[in-house]
């Protein structure tokens, strides 16, 4: 879905695609929150990509945590505020994790370094 100048926010149906594997939203104008719906994507979701000109915002949802093949969270240059879950050192497949250039909130969560593939 990337770079298809897609304007509003992301439905919540996303969490029925079952079989969806990456999860590429880059160069749209998306905004609102990351549906918690996403959650349902447990079947070998390896990644989500978004770059700039999306503004979601609310953080990430915990539902993120049950995406336990997620290998991907690329939500750079994106929130006006993100906080990252504090579990998300479970998730134990993850080898790339990119917030930069949002304004984070909350500490980092000390479960990060369990993340032995990064």
């Amino acid at each position: 879905m990337s770079s298809n100048i897609l304007n509003g926010i992301l439905s919540q149906e996303v969490g029925a695609l079952r079989n969806l594997k990456v999860l590429n939203l880059a160069e749209n104008f998306l905004y609102g929150e990351i549906p918690m719906e996403i959650g349902n994507l447990t079947h070998n979701f390896a990644a989500i990509v978004n770059r700039p000109n999306n503004r979601f915002s609310g953080g990430l949802s915990n539902s993120i945590l049950h995406l336990t093949e997620l290998q991907v969270l690329n939500l750079r240059k994106n929130s006006p505020s993100m906080q990252i879950p504090t579990n998300t050192g479970t998730l134990s497949n993850i080898s790339t994790i990119a917030l930069s250039k949002n304004q984070l909130t909350g500490g980092i969560p000390l479960s990060l370094q369990n993340l032995n593939k990064i």
